[in-house]
């Protein structure tokens, strides 16, 4: 543990820097971000065929309606509901691929609904593309299944009351994982270094190197003031404060 905190002592200017670049770099990126919106709609399997719609609810069918949800989530995103998409709102200015690679499909497996979401630079266009994918596929789950079971339970607002707020990861919250992240990297770093790190400073190091205690410890120290030199004494060094180490045995 001491080693721990003398080598994070030792190299926190490393740790802080690079706190300060993952910091910044991360608010940067916020800045940068652009917005994006999220709408969504969802559907509900009323029956599993027409056959069935006037009967009592059995939990059977319901069973069968949550297996027929995994495969209506595949259909929503078939080329043909998204080229059906595509060619009844030219408006939108958008591709199949285009429109398939802004929608996201969930499902339950307790409940009966379909959950249809779209995320767009523009909360309007986003709920417009959420509401049309959405008959798109009724339409063709209908045709596939020559049934009506599927029901739009509540489908996007295209003009809300509320002002819609965007579903990017706030700043403050990239503040807090940049500097998570980059102490985290820092302190890695350090211990890196420190594995690599063959030189010898303290008698820690020299016991750890060589298996030996030190038997006496001599600093050196240099004058510094240079009025009490002159040009052929400038390399004579002074030796003060000799001193034995405590862990010197008193029989030598």
């Amino acid at each position: 543990m001491l080693d721990i905190v003398i080598m994070l002592r030792r190299r926190w200017w490393l740790i802080v820097s690079i706190i300060i670049v993952g910091c910044g770099s991360a608010y940067g990126y916020g800045r940068m971000q652009t917005p994006m919106y999220e709408a969504s709609s969802r559907l509900i399997i009323t029956s599993i065929g027409d056959e069935t719609a006037k009967k009592p609810i059995d939990p059977q069918v319901i069973q069968a309606n949550l297996l027929m949800l995994q495969t209506y989530k595949d259909i929503v995103r078939t080329p043909n509901v998204m080229k059906k998409v595509v060619k009844e709102n030219p408006e939108l200015g958008l591709s199949a691929g285009q429109i398939s690679s802004k929608l996201s499909v969930s499902t339950s497996t307790t409940s009966q609904v379909l959950t249809i979401a779209a995320r767009d630079e523009q909360y309007k266009r986003a709920a417009h593309i959420v509401n049309t994918v959405s008959a798109a596929f009724i339409d063709e789950a209908g045709r596939l299944y020559h049934s009506h079971n599927l029901e739009v339970l509540y489908s996007a607002e295209e003009q809300p009351e509320y002002t819609p707020q965007s579903v990017n990861i706030g700043k403050k919250m990239l503040l807090i994982v940049g500097f998570v992240l980059s102490a985290m990297c820092g302190v890695g770093i350090c211990v890196l270094l420190q594995y690599f790190d063959q030189s010898i400073r303290t008698e820690r190091d020299v016991t750890r190197a060589f298996g030996l205690s030190t038997l006496i410890e001599v600093p050196l120290l240099i004058d510094s003031d240079p009025h009490k030199r002159n040009r052929h004494d400038w390399l004579n060094f002074k030796l003060r404060g000799a001193r034995e180490s405590r862990d010197v045995p008193i029989q030598k």
